[in-house]
């Protein structure tokens, strides 16, 4: 069956966009949708391993930015895809626990490829607020999703079954809105390095927006000559395909000019932090290659162009982080790492006198002889100076990540 638009995403972001919410969030809550609609009936062989299009994304700003309303229709269509289409599509609720989680994972289904039935078990989670199903970021719900990250079949013990829980063939699709202060709890060292926070993608808005609000809600910048049953239709006829990707000459020449270069930079990245949540980007851009054409058509072939607009892709997202981790580690309260960084993200943002950096930090929550120490204490080790200006940083602020 052929295709009603020639690029799912485009044509999602041309029907939902406004002039509220940032179209960089309804962007990547259409590449969502694409992963959770290929399953894990599609994939890349990759030396002795197999990758899935699976993806763990957060759209991260403040409060009332937008992101529940950009998530909404893409789990919308995919209900819509179950609808009408008789698909199988899984969806999570929302609010779910661990045991709740494993117990809906026990169970898989199938697909036939090449004559033969291959069990699997996609799902697809969404919420609105991170925090309301990973409040603890080292609890049992964000340790089992961080374990079905790469595919592997898990086997976990739950109170409600006598036998453990085995998961057979996973594939696990998220995404989540996620405030600052949220982060605050998500991007300590022992979050970051190695565990579920080094496993998102995480599309930041951390600018302050310029908005304006239509009477009634209208939406004055949405595509209404995209038809949301065609968008179905399409969604439908992915959540069809089946098989393995191949790619053309140029995209593996791409690869392989890329990859070295970013290797020896994910390695000399100024922080411990960085370099974690690096290290996952040569996977992020092979799963999202994959979603890019698929959102194009059926024929499973990775080519150039979509190597291209997904490396652009990630290193947008790429540019984000650092000011992210300092955001979320200025609300850290009570450690000398979110003393450090509250103060660094003062001094970048507009300079200040010894005093209004030290009043500064008291008003965000610092105790008063945490936030004097801290700013003296890099003074006098020449890590900052003062200027007609006020306080500058000297030297990279990332090595303070």
């Amino acid at each position: 069956m052929g295709r009603n638009y020639s690029n799912f995403i485009q044509a999602y972001v041309k029907k939902y966009q406004d002039n509220f919410v940032p179209n960089k969030f309804y962007l990547w809550s259409a590449i969502s949708t694409v992963a959770a609609a290929l399953e894990r009936k599609a994939w890349l062989p990759w030396g002795h391993f197999t990758e899935f299009p699976n993806m763990y994304v957060f759209l991260v700003s403040r409060p009332g930015i937008g992101k529940s309303s950009a998530i909404r229709p893409a789990v919308n269509l995919l209900r819509s895809v179950n609808q009408l289409h008789a698909k199988h599509l899984r969806i999570l609720p929302n609010k779910i626990t661990e045991p709740k989680l494993l117990d809906l994972l026990g169970t898989s289904t199938s697909f036939e490829y090449k004559g033969k039935f291959i069990p699997h078990t996609s799902v697809y989670y969404s919420a609105s607020e991170a925090s309301s199903c990973f409040h603890d970021p080292y609890g049992g719900f964000a340790q089992t999703v961080t374990a079905l990250y790469d595919g592997d079949n898990i086997t976990k013990a739950t109170v409600s079954r006598k036998e453990p829980v085995e998961v057979i063939n996973p594939c696990f699709n998220l995404i989540a809105g996620c405030t600052f202060d949220y982060l605050s709890r998500l991007l300590t060292a022992e979050g970051v390095l190695g565990g579920f926070a080094s496993r998102l993608t995480y599309v930041v808005q951390d600018e302050v927006l310029s908005r304006q609000s239509s009477w009634q809600g209208r939406n004055e910048t949405a595509d209404n000559t995209i038809d949301e049953g065609k968008l179905i239709q399409d969604l439908a006829t992915i959540n069809e395909m089946t098989g393995p990707f191949t790619a053309e000459e140029d995209f593996k020449q791409a690869w392989e000019s890329w990859f070295p270069q970013f290797d020896q930079t994910q390695q000399m990245a100024s922080s411990e932090k960085m370099q974690s949540l690096l290290v996952r980007k040569p996977t992020m851009l092979r799963k999202l290659s994959m979603i890019i054409s698929a959102a194009e058509g059926d024929d499973m072939v990775l080519r150039k162009r979509h190597w291209d607009l997904a490396l652009t892709l990630l290193d947008e997202v790429e540019k984000g982080i650092p000011s992210m981790i300092r955001e979320g580690q200025s609300h850290q309260t009570n450690s000398q790492v979110g003393a450090n960084n509250a103060l660094i993200k003062k001094v970048i943002k507009s300079g200040s006198t010894k005093a209004q950096a030290i009043g500064s930090m008291v008003k965000d929550g610092f105790a008063p002889d945490v936030a004097e120490k801290t700013v003296g204490s890099m003074i006098a080790s020449g890590q900052m100076v003062m200027g007609p200006k006020g306080l500058t940083l000297v030297g990279d602020p990332d090595t303070y990540l």
